[in-house]
């Protein structure tokens, strides 16, 4: 929801709701997510002009995540020992995010041409995680602590975006591509510090992961329109390019109406 101050300033606010679930393949394990945020938002421009995006979230999620242990070893007096166990925890974690934007819009006619230029910070906390397994059985002391952490990531974003306005007496349809490159400053190799619950030692492991890919593109096509009424709308597809080890794309769709 959001409020126009006057004809170019608009400050609101949102809520929002996440569920995701994730399986590994081949195994009963996986990690479930559920979160809500806050946000919020301005935007202050001058028509056919430059303008300004500003975004603030904060949120919390809660984690749930299954770890499948499965495997046999030979004992000493010549038999197997099997483990057949599942790990299980529940764990929190907040976030916090900030997006600000800074753009130019040039016309020629139904044509557009936006270039825009972004700073995004953003960082994701976990607190501590202790796995339970089922008492008595083979393999019930190998639950791990994983000790809580942040990860933060602080990127810019250089990009542009080329449209076209088609009007009909119903309404305002604008087509558009946008190409962004986006850099990300905290490269460090992530790590995770972790240790066996029932070991007397209290002994640490620390799995580092392997460094970040820094530089990569984002390729969109989409379509805003404005109907009559004060109804509008928008959909947008967007997909990851040369980004090392990683695919992703992303599908939004919006519907707006004015009281």
């Amino acid at each position: 929801m959001d409020y126009r101050k006057n004809d170019q300033w608009i400050v609101g606010a949102s809520l929002g709701y996440t569920r995701q679930d994730t399986e590994l393949p081949g195994e009963s394990s996986g990690l479930d997510t559920s979160g809500w945020t806050v946000s919020a938002y301005t935007t202050y421009y001058r028509q056919d002009s430059w303008y300004m995006d500003g975004v603030i979230t904060w949120g919390r999620n809660d984690y749930e995540l299954l770890r499948h242990i499965r495997y046999t070893l030979p004992t000493a007096g010549g038999g197997f020992t099997s483990v057949d166990q599942t790990a299980r925890a529940d764990a929190s974690g907040d976030l916090l995010s900030t997006a600000y934007t800074f753009g130019r819009d040039f016309n020629r006619g139904a044509w557009g041409l936006g270039p825009y230029g972004r700073l995004l910070y953003t960082r994701v906390g976990f607190d501590t995680i202790n796995e339970t397994l089922e008492a008595g059985e083979p393999g019930s002391g190998l639950g791990l602590r994983i000790e809580d952490r942040d990860v933060s990531s602080l990127a810019s974003v250089l990009g542009g975006k080329l449209t076209y306005t088609h009007s009909a007496d119903w309404g305002v349809l604008i087509p558009h591509v946008q190409l962004e490159w986006e850099h990300e400053f905290k490269d460090d190799p992530q790590a995770v510090e972790a240790r066996f619950i029932n070991d007397p030692t209290g002994t640490a492991m620390v799995i580092r992961g392997d460094p970040l890919d820094t530089d990569y593109f984002r390729l969109g096509l989409g379509m805003s329109m404005v109907l009559t009424r004060g109804r509008s709308g928008f959909f947008y597809y967007e997909q990851l390019v040369g980004r090392n080890g990683m695919s992703q794309w992303n599908l939004a769709l919006g519907l707006r109406m004015e009281f």
